[in-house]
């Protein structure tokens, strides 16, 4: 028996990459967006981008921790002038698929990449000593944070504890997709407690819960699948216990637990 997935994202196009692994392995997927985004601070980062890195405290690196910080970046830098002053600073990227948007900008000259924020705090405590001993004259320049409404406290966390002067930026935020109500409404009726459901957010969870009680019902009597711990842990405290969780966060790892946990039954 083919069996139903729920993926709560927008399903990216032409080709979805989870919807790929997932009609590889016998599954039949359907995606519902959850969460949508805009764009903030646009004004104040093109003022910060058409001073040059070297205004003000003097810019040595920028911290970029999802794709729509790079969509803000995107807007603020369009047309502007003087775009090559930024290839000597560093860009700190959390994920892949972050850091290739950003190469497409064409403005940092260097990035320094890992999977999860964590990591990327490793690689930043031995770039920076690094670049500080080669370049005695930026040890006190400062980062800028691109950072969302919705972001976690490791990474100002971590610059704090190191004494590393940086300024943070709010440059999207999260809201629920403006359909999501209706979708959520048209589906209620079909979601089975064979189905499974796939959540990518902690955020994209509560907005779920929110839009009607017998849905949040049909949604506990799923199977459940979470992206990542982050996501795995609000769960488990909504009281929803997680039934697959990926080792790590992508489409192969997602799809391989969920697998593990079918075949185990």
């Amino acid at each position: 028996m083919t069996r139903r997935v729920w993926v709560f994202k927008a399903k990216n196009e032409p080709h979805d990459e989870y919807e790929n692994e997932l009609l590889k392995h016998g599954y039949h997927p359907e995606f519902i967006p959850v969460l949508d985004h805009h764009c903030a601070s646009v004004p104040e980062l093109r003022t910060i981008l058409e001073s040059g890195p070297s205004g003000g405290q003097g810019i040595i690196g920028v911290i970029v921790t999802s794709q729509r910080a790079v969509e803000t970046l995107a807007k603020a830098s369009e047309h502007m002038v003087g775009k090559e002053r930024w290839n000597s600073v560093t860009a700190y990227v959390v994920g892949p698929t972050t850091a290739d948007s950003l190469k497409q900008l064409h403005l940092f000259g260097n990035m320094v990449v890992a999977d999860k924020a964590t990591a990327l705090c490793d690689q930043m405590t031995s770039h920076l000593l690094s670049h500080q001993q080669d370049h005695d004259h930026d040890r006190h320049g400062s980062l800028l944070f691109l950072a969302g409404d919705k972001r976690r406290d490791t990474i100002p966390h971590w610059l704090t504890e190191a004494k590393i002067p940086f300024q943070e930026i709010r440059t999207y935020a999260t809201c629920a997709h403006p359909l999501l109500k209706e979708q959520m409404e048209k589906i209620c009726s079909e979601i089975s407690s064979q189905d499974w459901t796939v959540y990518f957010s902690p955020s994209g969870v509560n907005y779920l819960r929110q839009t009607d009680t017998l849905l949040a019902d049909k949604l506990f009597r799923t199977q459940r699948a979470a992206i990542g711990p982050t996501t795995a842990d609000h769960l488990v405290s909504l009281g929803w216990p997680v039934d697959a969780m990926a080792s790590r966060p992508n489409e192969v790892h997602l799809v391989s637990a969920m697998v593990e946990k079918d075949t185990t039954k």
